[in-house]
């Protein structure tokens, strides 16, 4: 994976704020003074002061700022403010249709403004005070998960701890399956041969990218090589100065400085483990917390949601200002010829002088204020041009929607066992409006399954088959070439995983029996497919069971393709790599170099040493 090397300082652990430097792809770590980087120290804790926390909070409302924020979120909507504007406007006398009251026991709903109103965003509250308690009891599950942190007092070195109280220079103990709590540099792993260490572990970054495959970490060999048991943590010297928090999960930048006359050790992603990551392939790591809480960067990546409206609401509001405009424009023709009418009659019955019904009558003076008093009255008394029951019903309709699409057995997923969730009711209506889905193939809305069915060697194609849609396609077009591609395009129950490979006349077999040069092109191609590839292999203890993890399912097809023709990839530690040959047993690989695939080369490589002492430069992708 590449690195690119930037960083956005917000936070030190000095009391004065530093100067904050943000770096390019051009500038190193090693070229800034530590003051211009966040400094961690190992093993003194009394320096490591002025960092956030561990506790992650995602809820949007406390129990002190649930009224005030709900009520400006909801009352800076249109549709809200508008009928709170008409509520209040009920109750002035000059200008109220409902006696000064802010509702009327009519049969006219449009009279009970405020009333309908409360109503509304009083279910609305008790609906968004649920969200959000969930959210709470969420956070609450989270930064109360257990790990185990270094306490050099203890006989065993670890005490647990809950991950709301995890610090920043905290040495960790993460074991396999379990989530990393917060940004930690690899310190040590567990060695399968504490003679020959490599501090190499695989994690899965499922939850920071998506991406299912594992990805290599590595500890630095100044520290794993020193930690040979938990006791010795603490007598580890140093400190890291590293970039300040930023939302950049792709990249990382910092040095580790021993803190003797050692040289000072370059850091990238490959050697620190983010938030949420899982540790795999190893029993335990040791890791240094380097950001906690709000400034991990899966927290600094995460944006407040934004409110999301319906194709169906937007269109409703359009229509609602459209009538907001006609009905304003009424209001000014109605004052306008209700000030002009006064002017011309000039009723001499109404110009009463009690102070008590001088103020209802200023409607009918024959000036801006009376002007001002009559759009206000007919503004009331025409306010249900914008319906108010428009949107109870919509709310009620969309609950219901909600209710129903939560247990639709047609949106359930029985092999999870998991039914269809609503997250946000409001956009209930916009499931209908799908007509096209764009996927990457990456998994995320498709299957995204690779088998191994063909392959060309020298010129000469191996294998017979079809896919699903090639022969779907071939189907339609009346260009089915025989059952036997039928066949092989819905596999062999003899075939391994990944495997659907279809040699009727035995082509493969008998060109790899001869005794030319093309079965050696043979063998190259199948130590190609063995050798020149990521994939790791994962041990599960619950089954006694070995299995492949690659990152990408071609790859795996590939490595699996490999194995089935007798080249079966066994082994990968120590910088080596070993597969069982058929007929020859266990051929070792030394790994001298593996540049992984990128978007811009479009392939990966390796360099590796074989038994004969040659170097090969293995690479394999697009041709261009």
């Amino acid at each position: 994976m590449s690195s690119k090397k930037e960083s956005t300082g917000t936070s030190s652990s000095s009391p004065v704020k530093p100067v904050l430097v943000a770096l390019d792809q051009h500038t190193s770590s090693m070229e800034l003074p530590a003051s211009n980087l966040r400094v961690v120290y190992l093993n003194q804790p009394q320096k490591n002061i002025g960092f956030a926390g561990n506790q992650v909070v995602t809820a949007k409302y406390n129990a002190w700022t649930f009224v005030p924020a709900f009520c400006y979120e909801r009352f800076t909507q249109v549709s809200n403010f508008y009928f709170l504007l008409v509520g209040i406007g009920q109750v002035i006398p000059a200008i109220t249709s409902t006696f000064g009251l802010p509702y009327s026991w009519s049969v006219d709903i449009s009279n009970m403004i405020l009333l309908v109103l409360g109503l509304v965003l009083f279910v609305d509250a008790i609906f968004t005070g649920v969200e959000d308690f969930h959210r709470h009891a969420a956070d609450a599950v989270m930064n109360a998960r257990e790990t185990r942190v270094f306490d050099p007092t203890l006989p065993t070195s670890f005490r647990q701890t809950t991950w709301k109280d995890i610090v920043v220079g905290d040495v960790l103990q993460i074991k396999k399956y379990e989530a990393v709590p917060a940004d930690m540099l690899l310190l040590a792993v567990h060695e399968t041969d504490p003679s020959a260490p490599v501090g190499m572990c695989f994690i899965e970054t499922k939850s920071l990218d998506g991406e299912t495959n594992l990805k290599i970490r590595q500890a630095l060999p100044c520290t794993f090589a020193q930690l040979h048991d938990p006791a010795s943590i603490g007598h580890l010297p140093g400190r890291v100065a590293c970039e300040h928090p930023n939302h950049d999960v792709n990249n990382f930048m910092g040095r580790f400085e021993p803190g003797d006359d050692a040289s000072v050790i370059p850091l990238d992603l490959k050697n620190v483990v983010l938030r949420g990551c899982v540790i795999r392939n190893t029993p335990f790591v040791y890791g240094l917390v380097l950001n906690t809480g709000s400034d991990t960067k899966i927290m600094q990546a995460s944006h407040k949601t934004p409110t999301k409206l319906s194709k169906a609401i937007e269109i409703i509001n359009r229509g609602n200002a459209l009538l907001m405009m006609i009905m304003l424009l009424l209001c000014v023709l109605g004052a306008v010829w209700d000030q002009a009418w006064v002017t011309s009659s000039s009723p001499s019955y109404l110009l009463l002088d009690e102070p008590s019904v001088r103020l209802g009558l200023n409607a009918f003076r024959g000036d801006v204020m009376g002007i001002g008093i009559a759009f206000g009255y007919y503004w009331v008394l025409i306010s249900s041009f914008v319906p108010i029951t428009l949107y109870v019903s919509i709310a009620i309709v969309k609950s219901y929607q909600s209710y129903f699409m939560n247990r639709d057995l047609g949106m359930y997923y029985a092999p999870s066992d998991t039914p269809a969730a609503v997250r946000n009711a409001d956009l209930n209506d916009e499931l209908g409006q799908i007509t096209h889905i764009f996927s990457d193939k990456t998994g995320t809305l498709t299957a995204n399954e690779m088998n191994f069915r063909k392959m060309s060697i020298n010129g000469r194609s191996y294998g017979r088959g079809s896919t699903d849609i090639g022969r779907a396609t071939a189907m339609r077009t009346g260009r089915m070439e025989s059952v036997t591609d039928c066949q092989a395009s819905t596999g062999d129950a003899a075939h391994p995983p990944h495997i659907e490979f279809l040699d009727p006349h035995g082509l493969f077999a008998r060109d790899r029996a001869t005794r030319d040069g093309h079965a050696d092109a043979i063998q190259a191609f199948l130590t190609h497919l063995s050798v020149c590839h990521s994939v790791v292999l994962e041990r599960d203890d619950a089954t006694n069971t070995t299995n492949f993890s690659a990152s990408s399912p071609d790859e795996l097809a590939l490595v699996a393709g490999a194995a089935y023709f007798g080249h079966q990839f066994t082994e990968r530690s120590n910088g080596r790599a070993v597969v069982h040959v058929l007929g020859k047993g266990d051929v070792e690989f030394q790994m001298l170099e593996l540049i992984e695939f990128t978007s811009t080369r479009k392939r990966m490589s390796v360099v590796v040493r074989a038994l004969d002492n040659r170097i090969l430069l293995l690479t394999k992708g697009a041709d261009s």
